[in-house]
């Protein structure tokens, strides 16, 4: 609004032909060019819409532009501001669309076609938001908003930006990113991001992850919309719908949290380094978010996620339910959203460069990484025996560039049990060379989910993501997002689930059905179960992830499954299964529609990688022979012990 549509035969002389007045709706909006009978025909080359220069001295001088799609109607084709085109059709003066007609429809009268018609268009001066870090903000404001995307270099120094409404002053800009102090806003946001820059209008957003206000779990203003106070110890809690809070304290240890709305994890900025929450389980039904870190910022801080669902632990009604479902210590997701992003490494594995020896606490690595003191690694068997993996705490490291080439020095806080070999056999005639050496893995991240360590019948924990069933049979996807995840102890023993073992967890990542899923950058450190399974999964990713001593199958592809992928993932030490998995594989694959590229198999009680291909038969079961489907990608995968 308050703009006007200008033509121009050279791109530099302007004739205004339109006003965009505020009567502009969502949707198409028809511009008609001719304002007068003799004026219907318009010959042009340039079109551009700009700020209605008599409005800039008013109070109504900002521009909002909001645009998502132009279409030009008319003719194309006469190449001067006299064609000898008789016929031209006016554009319609109802609103009506007319096709893109050319005077090659009538040659005996358009002497002058030079070939077909090309519309090209620049855009300037527009804005375009792609990241919002952080997603969310209290209702008082007062912190910086980073807006990453692609900013005209014409933007206003000085002017503020409005926010959802709220005035967010700008402090530094560039190119690629704006950053300004967001002031309060007096209540709760709407889920709708709006960016307004003075003097160029509205910007195109361009991010699946909206902007919200929302309210500090600390303060009693954020639970007065559920009628209830600040959650105390040994409570059930549900985040309302279209409402946002924002997680600033470590709440007490409580029993069930369902979120309806959204619940983000915000880093504070005093000096507060780890925050917490203890729970039996988290669901996360149609509508909800658990968000932790964003795409463009990830959690920089140390979130630890206990879960303390027991064995005993069988809840009724709806929550029984869910407990059918997911497990009783679980984070469920069924049609709603959890996005988890840690700190990322620049190798998540390495191979060993020099052996070691029983009794030795330094081990070197052939590269510079940048594992930290107080993180965990593990080191897979060279042996004839998969349970000579082994894992250790990091006392001190360095780089080592004194060869000429950087490695990394690293020293433990407790010895090597086994040996552990470092080399290349070249002795094959005609072959190419093997690297045997043993693979080291990170496995600590900044973001943790683990079991409730002080009850020996708690249940482990899981993350399962299944699709919500709708009134009308369709399906609405869940979406889950782990990135840089640690889950420790986790996993559920068939045993300590419910009944229905087709439903049950038993698994410490499993998502089954019609979801959106990436895995990427996570560890699964000592599960009692399988490490990470999809189920009748489309398009999912499984990548730079760690399963490491795992009961059960380490990765797992089953089921209607297609276009899934798995990339870079290292998984060792998968042990037979008492009921489950009693041949453990640390990767099985029963659908031969995924793409497995370069992968580790670093030792299982049955096997590396195992393709156990099956088909659909009659009743919707599976049957013992291969389906008519090509094995998508098996390329550049290894295997140790």
């Amino acid at each position: 609004i308050n703009s006007q549509v200008q033509t121009s035969s050279d791109g530099s002389n302007w004739k205004r032909v339109a006003i965009v007045s505020s009567s502009v709706r969502a949707g198409w909006n028809t511009v008609l060019f001719q304002t007068s009978a003799a004026a219907s025909l318009i010959y042009t080359k340039n079109i551009r819409i700009v700020l209605d220069p008599t409005k800039t001295s008013s109070s109504t001088s900002t521009m909002v532009v909001g645009m998502q799609e132009i279409r030009v109607t008319g003719v194309a084709g006469a190449t001067g501001s006299t064609s000898n085109c008789a016929v031209i059709a006016p554009l319609s003066n109802t609103g009506g669309e007319l096709p893109v007609d050319t005077c090659s429809d009538n040659q005996q009268a358009c002497t002058d076609i030079t070939g077909a018609a090309v519309l090209s268009y620049t855009q300037t001066n527009i804005p375009i938001v792609t990241a919002i870090e952080p997603p969310s903000a209290t209702i008082g404001g007062g912190i910086s908003i980073t807006l990453f995307g692609t900013f005209p270099a014409s933007l206003n120094n000085t002017a503020d930006i409005l926010l959802d409404g709220a005035v967010c002053s700008l402090l530094s800009r560039s190119t690629t990113s704006v950053i300004c102090l967001l002031a309060a806003r007096p209540a709760d946001g709407d889920h709708t991001t709006r960016i307004n820059f003075p003097g160029v209008g509205q910007a195109l957003i361009q991010t699946d992850t909206l902007f919200t206000f929302g309210f500090r779990w600390s303060s009693i203003s954020a639970w007065g919309v559920a009628g209830t106070g600040v959650p105390a110890q040994g409570s059930d809690v549900t985040v309302p719908a279209n409402t946002t809070i924002i997680l600033d304290v470590a709440p007490p240890e409580l029993r069930d949290i369902t979120i309806l709305g959204r619940l983000v994890a915000m880093e504070r900025l005093d000096g507060v380094s780890q925050y917490s929450i203890t729970c039996r389980r988290v669901i996360v039904p149609t509508g909800g978010e658990f968000l932790i870190g964003s795409p463009v910022a990830a959690f920089r801080k140390r979130f630890t996620i206990i879960l303390t669902g027991s064995i005993d632990d069988v809840p009724s009604g709806a929550i029984g339910q869910q407990h059918k479902w997911f497990g009783s210590s679980v984070i469920g997701v069924q049609g709603g959203s959890v996005k988890f992003y840690g700190t990322g490494t620049s190798s998540y594995s390495a191979p060993l460069a020099t052996t070691v020896y029983p009794g030795q606490y330094t081990f070197n690595i052939s590269a510079a990484v940048s594992w930290a003191v107080g993180e965990s690694i593990v080191i897979g068997s060279t042996s004839f025996d998969q349970t000579e993996s082994e894992s250790g705490a990091i006392a001190s490291n360095f780089i080592d560039t004194s060869g000429g080439s950087s490695r990394t020095v690293i020293t433990l806080t407790s010895p090597f049990k086994y040996t552990h070999i470092a080399g290349v056999d070249t002795t094959f005639s005609g072959a190419s060379s093997i690297d045997y050496s043993a693979t080291i893995a990170l496995v600590s991240r900044n973001i943790v989910i683990r079991r409730d360590l002080r009850n020996r019948r708690a249940a482990g924990c899981s993350i399962v993501s299944f699709p919500n069933l709708l009134s009308g049979g369709d399906l609405e996807e869940s979406s889950l997002i782990l990135s840089n995840v640690q889950l420790s102890q986790c996993g559920q023993d068939v045993s300590t689930t419910s009944d229905d073992v087709y439903n049950n967890p038993v698994t410490a990542i499993r998502s089954r059905g019609a979801n959106r899923v990436l895995v990427s950058g996570v560890a699964v450190y000592d599960s009692s179960s399988r490490g990470v399974h999809f189920e009748d999964m489309e398009g999912g990713t499984i990548e730079n992830t760690i399963v490491y001593d795992s009961t059960g199958h380490g990765i797992v592809i089953e089921g209607h499954s297609s276009n899934n992928r798995i990339a870079g993932s290292v998984v060792f030490n998968s042990r037979q299964g008492a009921t489950q998995d009693p041949f453990a594989a640390n990767f099985y694959l029963s659908h031969p529609a995924v793409l497995v590229v370069d992968n580790l198999a670093g030792g299982s009680s049955h096997a590396g990688f195992w393709l156990n291909f099956k088909a659909v038969v009659a009743g919707g079961g599976w049957g013992g022979r291969s389906p008519n489907v090509a094995l998508t990608l098996l390329f550049y995968n290894r295997g140790r012990a």
